[in-house]
């Protein structure tokens, strides 16, 4: 189930999809099915924003957008280090929120061809993600070439701190692990 809701003038926005916790059947994984199972919980995302409606000269529709946005799952999953009395892991929320920011930078002529800059920095409490802050920073180029406007050219970086309950897994596993990853993409 997914809704939109848009400002009269569809410059602000809230919106969000409610969907099956574990999507597919893990018992078969390779296996494309919709399977709503007891037990499965339900993973939830919302976002709002807003989205200035900008004129570059004669040009409207250059791309400006803002939000900030939460996920949950409904499912509780086990913490990766903290036990109860029993020996047993913790059971908690998995869930992480996000700030995102998308801006034109340039336009390139006719066609909608443009330059535009895009981050979003994401963080949660490292209790069931391996990873508990990222930043993704990056930008695209519409139409690198005039004969071309439908194509785009992407240069990203992601920048990802591992949770320090991950590490510490890892370290007892006899793994070293370093305390962040770093990846850059062309696309």
């Amino acid at each position: 189930m997914r809704a939109k809701w848009l400002s009269a003038d569809r410059t602000v926005y809230a919106m969000g999809p409610l969907l099956d916790g574990i999507p597919n059947d893990p018992a078969h994984p390779k296996r494309t099915a919709i399977r709503f199972a007891k037990g499965d919980g339900a993973f939830a995302i919302a976002e709002s924003g807003w989205m200035p409606i900008l004129v570059d000269g004669d040009k409207q529709g250059t791309v400006s957008k803002y939000a900030i946005g939460f996920w949950r799952y409904g499912n509780r999953v086990p913490d990766q280090l903290d036990v109860d009395t029993n020996g047993d892991p913790l059971q908690r929320r998995s869930q992480r929120a996000y700030l995102l920011a998308e801006r034109t930078l340039l336009g390139l002529g006719d066609g909608g061809r443009d330059l535009t800059a895009f981050g979003r920095y994401s963080f949660s409490d490292g209790n069931s993600t391996s990873i508990d802050r990222m930043w993704n920073l990056g930008l695209r180029l519409r139409g690198p070439l005039a004969s071309r406007a439908d194509d785009a050219l992407v240069i990203g970086w992601t920048h990802g701190r591992l949770a320090s309950k991950w590490r510490t897994v890892q370290e007892v596993a006899g793994s070293d692990t370093a305390a962040r990853e770093e990846a850059f993409e062309i696309t």
